[in-house]
């Protein structure tokens, strides 16, 4: 039951979490992806940070949640969103009525064991939006926390996408996770 609430609470969307169970052998016999997700395991248990890039459709967003479900398994708390879902939580904090600060909300993301951020190449409406984005990896990296960062992106565009901190941060036990190989969905 335990596992279950984790995993429900985490976020991860429901084609993922089905699509994990269902496919669990034929994903464990992709032997590129297998080491891909062995290595995000590894980096998550130093509480680094994982840039995961690579083109659509190659199981990124399953390899991060096998690493939730990793972590559910041992009792640890988990956050999915869309990194587009985190400015918009930011911006709910100064709507009238709002029960929460900017700081509670920055909180919440810190707060989880770890946090995954997909569909990271969206790059955010607002500088303030990616100056909180820095500041909330920048709170993980103080605590750490593991996080992993996922973007339909080339290794070359990750500077453009997450600015010097995140990358030079990164590379501190935690690092980059290409996923070269074709699309799961051909």
């Amino acid at each position: 039951m335990r596992l279950e609430r984790l995993t429900e609470e985490a976020g991860l969307p429901l084609r993922h979490l089905k699509e994990l169970t269902e496919r669990r052998e034929e994903l464990k016999s992709h032997a590129e992806w297998y080491a891909a997700v062995q290595a995000l395991k590894a980096i998550v248990d130093v509480g680094g940070t994982a840039i995961v890039v690579g083109d659509r459709g190659n199981g990124k967003t399953m390899a991060a949640g096998a690493v939730i479900l990793y972590g559910a398994h041992s009792g640890k708390q988990s956050l999915y969103l869309r990194c587009r879902e985190v400015g918009m939580r930011l911006r709910e904090a100064y709507d009238e009525g709002s029960r929460l600060t900017e700081r509670e909300v920055v909180a919440e993301f810190v707060a989880p064991w770890l946090l995954v951020l997909d569909e990271c190449q969206e790059k955010p409406d607002r500088d303030w939006e990616s100056r909180s984005l820095t500041l909330i990896m920048d709170k993980r990296y103080g605590e750490c926390r593991p996080t992993i960062l996922i973007a339909n992106a080339k290794k070359e565009a990750l500077k453009d996408l997450f600015g010097a901190s995140v990358i030079d941060r990164a590379r501190e036990g935690g690092g980059i996770v290409p996923f070269t190989w074709r699309s799961f969905r051909e």
